[in-house]
């Protein structure tokens, strides 16, 4: 008796899902043949009907009927332009050796600013170290200009000696971090 059951419950479910996909099957062939005749009335209209038509036809944008006349950007001066007005997103610097000369109060730091842009020139930077003690605490920092211009994709080996304040002792300075406070294009 229970199996019976089963197959009656199954046999139900298949006819309900076969009715469902006629239902649908239904929709779809009658939203075509609608289509199918829009397109012939609209083929049968004068010339003056039509237009009359197409003026009453609300169109949205992105619709396919509206054609927008977009400027022609050229790529070269796009990036251009993007390069030059955020100048501190391609140039870096890093540091590459920090040396403190035995009997006197200066920091010798090597380090190469780098021009990751792919067209824009820049020049005349402006960077900051900034010391730190054992503890991580930024104890001094100091803007150092840099005039030399840098040319895409090129980097610039620099050296540079720094005095030390003299409320700072050389042994207190455990790191230097550098990076680049701005940069002018050409």
């Amino acid at each position: 008796m229970k199996s019976s059951s089963i197959v009656t419950a199954a046999f139900g479910i298949i006819i309900l899902i076969s009715g469902f996909g006629f239902l649908v099957y239904k929709i779809g062939e009658n939203n075509a043949i609608k289509r199918i005749n829009d397109e012939t009335q609209t083929q049968q209209m004068t010339g003056n009907e039509q237009e009359q038509a197409e003026a009453e036809e609300p169109y949205e944008v992105g619709s396919p009927n509206v054609i927008v006349d977009e400027p022609k950007i050229d790529p070269y001066q796009a990036l251009l332009k993007k390069e030059k007005e955020r100048p501190i997103s391609y140039i870096s610097a890093v540091k590459r050796n920090t040396e403190f000369p035995l009997l006197q109060r200066k920091v010798i730091i090597d380090y190469t600013i780098y021009n990751s842009a792919t067209i824009a020139v820049y020049k005349d930077f402006v960077v900051r170290f900034e010391f730190y003690s054992k503890t991580n605490k930024m104890i001094w920092n100091t803007d150092i200009n840099v005039y030399e211009s840098l040319e895409p994709k090129k980097q610039l080996n620099l050296k540079k000696w720094i005095k030390i304040p003299n409320n700072i002792s050389k042994k207190d300075i455990k790191t230097v971090n550098l990076y680049i406070v701005s940069g002018f294009n050409f």
